[in-house]
């Protein structure tokens, strides 16, 4: 009887026992739970508080100008000339052929031109003017800077050292004259001379 006894304090005490882990370790998971859900809550705080909407800036680039309330015209393309240049710096020879563009404001030729000017009047602008009367000195400076270019230079896929080289010797040729923004090469090719 007294196994039997013992048997029934053991199988009572058990389920007890059992039921005590099971509260432990759920009392564990919603500590856990809850100790996650105050991270998240920190995290999404801290970053929402770094960009907030009132240190945003919108880039103005052709869209609505807030001053005006009308859309801003895009710049306008002055073409520089055609130029087919040897380069003979390094072990091989080549030849460059490409056109050679500028984009201006549209402002700048609006005020330039006067009253009748503006983006309808892209010939006989006064730009055109001014690169027709340095025409001479642009292929002058432009042969200078493609010569004393490493050839490697000339397989950039953006070409970007001969973009920046070509557009500082251009502003230093028109001067005030005109503004230059930015310079467009097309119809680029180099090619190896036999």
């Amino acid at each position: 009887m007294l196994d039997e006894a013992a048997q029934a304090t053991n199988e009572e005490a058990s389920p007890a026992a059992g039921g005590r882990k099971r509260m432990v370790m759920l009392g564990v998971l919603a500590g856990v739970m809850a100790v996650e859900g105050l991270v998240v809550f920190v995290l999404v705080k801290h970053f929402s508080a770094s960009a907030s909407p009132s240190e945003a800036q919108a880039a103005s680039q052709n869209g609505l100008v807030s001053t005006e309330g009308h859309k801003a015209e895009p710049d306008l393309e002055l073409k520089i000339g055609e130029f087919r240049i040897q380069n003979r710096k390094g072990q091989q020879a080549y030849t460059l052929d490409f056109t050679v563009f500028a984009t201006i404001p549209t402002r700048q030729d609006a005020q330039a031109a006067g009253s009748g000017g503006g983006p309808g009047a892209a010939e006989g602008r006064p730009e055109d003017a001014v690169v027709a009367a340095k025409a001479a000195k642009i292929k002058d400076r432009f042969s200078r800077v493609v010569r004393a270019m490493d050839p490697e230079r000339f397989a950039e896929p953006d070409l970007a050292s001969l973009r920046s080289k070509l557009k500082e010797e251009l502003g230093e040729v028109l001067g005030a004259d005109v503004k230059i923004k930015e310079v467009l090469l097309t119809d680029f090719s180099c090619t190896p001379e036999n």
